[in-house]
């Protein structure tokens, strides 16, 4: 039933080959080790002397700028963060030689256990490879990968060279030489050095940037990618640095995989004081802002589960290095409750966290008199009233029978801990640019989604649809255009990167506009629908994967490759290939102290969402502590693209009965046709019921968990996704 993929190891950014080798050592990193002094190198690059205007960037500035915040909150000292960008004071300019000089400088001053951390937000780019040039590393594909600084230069034949150019090697050898003073060292890259132009991109303020320069635009001449350097001797292939026997441990974030791109937008999406800013960086900052309790691996987890959310399927994160499973920062600080100083200001209440945090309006708060007071300790409880990006606007109010508080009887030592997340479902569409001026279908097309709109407006099942503009950033984007198995035009159902895939098994999702008003209505309805609701189902998991309960699961996947009979194993924070054949077990274990109940579902790239555990009335899905639960199933190639797994648990209550979330099955989108929905349903959850209702889809009504008790704690959701390949 699932896909299976073949995982060739890709590389994002394919930038630092030499590290990603580094990153395949066996070095052991304590949990209980602690950095004793925590460094950081800011790189972002907007403005670059030799480029073309449509070249510049307009994020980078911004990334380097909110990093520094995000790691202040997480102990670093601002005397001990180095910002290299343009136009921020108090930065020097992201040259070439200021960045090596940077590096350097960390080589010489850290000291074994301490911590550094590297960003790299701008261009990247490809040029071939000097192997007569000290330090270089083989390459199979000839190919240096580059980092672009500010006074990046063109391709100079003399030195062999884009000049000013920073390439992997030399980047992997300054990171082997702090990592050889014992610092461990984590390395976040969001810049791209290869994959496809993205077509039908929005143009203006909203406009999604790719941090990617091709060859061309460095001058590099065409002729050189064509030259074999297959025969060149082993002696011009000189390696790096090795390592020290008390090495650091390492970790590298990188933005996409070697066929991809990475963008900048601007974020967070529809908020009013959104600005343009790397889409990974920001995801990444957002997941540690979220939840720094974890570890690199489930950081990771983290961002996808939130690209997830945000239908994001043509930027795949990759995380590499060898202490993975560290705790992040270089400790595992105890688990505190989501809460934050309250502080006073012209008599209103405010938090310093906001929308990176992941916190919506409408969530209430309990207010503690301190951070270690019990749940029983309530003084009162306030909303979140308003979210910027970094604060929020807190509003005394009556709760669970407790008076509202004055916001001048709240202590000053006071803390808002977070205790019932608002759940905010919707998507984002935005409607197909038009002709000018617009033509017959144009016109059409827009009456039938006036139309449209005005209809799911009035429905109660929770479908939230926001129509924006061609220009806005949207979770699906609308175009009308042609396609090649279909006569006539064809409404296309986009992806947020505009991409389309106009044929074969991958094709983009689209509606024949050559049919009566009424089926493409109905076709449309049914479409949006669908999609509305997997959209929904990813957002509410994205928000209950940081739950008590949703760390208590371990969630792994061991794949045995078809002819070969190859085993691999893969955990959330991957997203390897599967291919017809290949055999995949999903295990699940328990190993807290309370029994789980599971629903096990199967997303496809067409929206369908199967059950895949339960699958039969009364069958037991509960897993006891201790346990665990395995699921092996063949792949087959019916979908292919991103697919997904989703976990429910549901922390058992004593003598209660089963809980199980099947009725949230749906089936999947033709690719070019709609078609009535077939979803079952069986017994649902009492307050998660509310959730996913409002979430679009309509449980039955039967027992469950009791208001008192938080389900943003007893309920947890993991995602683990892959990619099905197309069969051979």
């Amino acid at each position: 039933m699932l896909p299976r993929i073949h995982y060739a190891s890709p590389r994002c950014l394919k930038l630092l080959l030499a590290m990603l080798a580094i990153a395949c050592a066996t070095i052991f990193v304590s949990r209980s080790a602690l950095a004793e002094t925590r460094y950081a190198l800011l790189v972002g690059v907007n403005d670059y002397e030799s480029l073309p205007a449509y070249l510049q960037l307009k994020g980078p500035r911004n990334d380097v700028e909110l990093v520094a915040g995000v790691l202040q909150e997480n102990g670093f000292e601002e005397s001990h963060i180095t910002l290299l960008t343009d136009g921020l004071e108090g930065a020097k300019k992201p040259t070439r030689a200021a960045i090596l000089s940077e590096l350097g400088k960390l080589a010489a001053n850290v000291k074994k256990k301490d911590f550094v951390y590297l960003h790299f937000s701008g261009h990247g780019s490809q040029q071939p490879i000097n192997p007569t040039a000290k330090g270089t590393a083989w390459e199979t594909d000839g190919l240096d990968e580059i980092f672009l600084p500010g006074d990046i230069g063109k391709w100079d034949n003399a030195i062999g060279k884009v000049a000013r150019s920073i390439t992997d090697d030399e980047l992997g050898a300054a990171i082997t030489k702090i990592r050889n003073r014992g610092a461990f060292v984590w390395a976040v890259f969001d810049a791209c050095h290869s994959g496809t132009m993205t077509r039908g991109l929005p143009s203006g303020e909203e406009a999604m940037r790719l941090r990617k320069v091709a060859p061309s635009s460095l001058a590099i001449p065409d002729s050189l990618f064509e030259s074999d350097i297959s025969s060149l001797p082993s002696s011009a292939r000189e390696e790096g640095p090795g390592f020290m026997e008390e090495a650091g441990g390492y970790v590298a974030f990188f933005a996409v995989q070697t066929t991809e791109t990475t963008p900048e937008m601007r974020l967070p999406a529809g908020h009013p004081e959104r600005r343009s800013q790397g889409l990974f960086t920001f995801t990444v900052m957002q997941a540690l802002a979220t939840d720094p309790d974890v570890t690199y691996r489930q950081l990771g987890e983290r961002v996808l589960q939130i690209y997830a959310s945000q239908n994001r399927r043509n930027h795949t994160p990759l995380f590499e290095g060898s202490a993975l499973d560290a705790p992040l920062f270089g400790s595992r600080p105890q688990r505190q409750a989501r809460q934050w100083k309250a502080k006073r200001k012209d008599d209103l209440l405010y938090i310093a966290a906001g929308s990176l945090h992941q916190l919506a309006e409408g969530s209430i708060f309990a207010i503690v008199a301190k951070a270690n007071s019990s749940q029983d300790a309530v003084l009162g409880y306030v909303r979140l009233e308003k979210a910027n990006v970094l604060q929020s606007r807190l509003l005394p109010i009556a709760h669970r029978g407790v008076p509202a508080l004055a916001s001048t009887d709240i202590p000053d030592h006071a803390y808002a801990r977070l205790a019932s997340q608002r759940f905010t479902p919707g998507i984002r569409i935005a409607k197909p640019p038009a002709s000018t001026p617009p033509s017959p279908i144009d016109r059409e097309v827009a009456s039938l989604l006036d139309a449209l709109a005005k209809a799911l407006g009035k429905k109660e099942d929770g479908i939230a649809i926001t129509w924006v503009p061609p220009n806005q950033m949207a979770d699906i984007r609308l175009a009308i255009g042609e396609s090649p198995d279909t006569a006539g035009p064809v409404l296309w159902l986009l992806p947020p990167s505009s991409e389309i895939v106009t044929e074969g098994a991958g094709k983009t999702h689209s509606i024949a506009l050559n049919a009566g008003r009424d089926a493409i209505y109905e076709k449309l309805e049914t479409s949006f629908m669908r999609m509305a609701k997997m959209f929904n189902l990813l957002k509410l998991a994205s928000q209950l994967s940081t739950s008590r309960t949703a760390k208590k699961i371990e969630l792994s996947a061991k794949v045995t490759r078809a002819g070969t009979g190859k085993t691999e194993r893969y955990f959330p924070s991957d997203i390897p290939y599967f291919q017809a054949s290949d055999v995949v077990e999903f295990a699940i274990a328990n190993p807290g102290p309370l029994p789980l109940d599971l629903t096990l579902l199967f997303v496809d790239t067409d929206f369908g969402i199967t059950p895949l555990f339960p699958t039969e009335a009364g069958e037991i899905n509960r897993i006891e502590a201790g346990g665990f639960y395995t699921l092996q199933t063949e792949v087959n190639a019916e979908t292919v693209g991103l697919e997904r797994l989703i976990v429910i648990a549901v922390e058992a209550e004593a003598n209660a009965p089963l809980v199980e979330f099947t009725f949230l099955a749906q089936a999947s989108l033709p690719r070019t046709r709609g078609r009535k929905s077939n979803d079952s349903a069986t017994r649902p959850n009492a307050e998660l019921e509310a959730m996913f209702r409002h979430a679009g889809f309509n449980p039955p009504r039967t027992r469950g968990l009791t208001p008192e008790r938080s389900t943003s704690e007893r309920a947890g959701m993991r995602i683990f996704s892959w990619q099905t390949l197309p069969p051979k």
